[in-house]
């Protein structure tokens, strides 16, 4: 049931859904004798693919998600709810990708996404007293777990070490 799940879950996504459109169209090309199907999935996967790839698209499907939940530009000025009179205790900071490389500064070694992420944690760790940081990130391609990376990172912005925490 697992790869049943996987296999299924990965034509929801555009780029699986597209890629299996060309290979079902290249199939029935090189395979069958169903050559106008194949002509016409080929067509419609390339095309699809085209329209997917596009900044438009992407545009118009994550900018209402991502104006239901506004940026958080002030958080010294936040209410954080009745059963908590203080702010929130803990900045979690989801890894991103990283390449590990000793002759690199650590925050060469992270991809920009993750880069952005430990910025704005920092950001908001300055604007909120006595809150920690939780990095996460193992060691998934790499030997070196991403969460150390941040680390580092976030010490150089100016985080004291006792204020982190690692989920490697």
């Amino acid at each position: 049931m697992f790869v049943v799940k996987k296999i299924v879950a990965l034509f929801l996504y555009p780029v699986g859904l597209c890629l299996g459109i060309l290979i079902l169209g290249l199939f029935c090309l090189w395979a069958t004798r169903r050559q106008r199907l194949g002509k016409v999935l080929v067509t419609l996967g390339t095309v699809l693919l085209l329209l997917l790839s596009l900044p438009f698209f992407s545009r118009q499907t994550l900018t209402p998600l991502e104006r239901r939940y506004p940026a958080l530009l002030h958080p010294e000025t936040v209410s954080w709810g009745a059963e908590s009179s203080t702010s929130p205790r803990w900045i979690v900071v989801l890894g991103g990708g990283h390449v590990s490389d000793p002759r690199l500064p650590a925050n060469s070694q992270i991809s920009a996404p993750a880069l952005g992420r430990v910025v704005e944690a920092v950001r908001l760790h300055k604007a909120l007293p006595g809150s920690k940081l939780l990095l996460s990130g193992g060691a998934v391609f790499d030997p070196v777990p991403e969460a150390e990376v941040m680390s580092q990172i976030a010490v150089l912005l100016g985080v004291k070490p006792q204020d982190i925490r690692l989920e490697s």
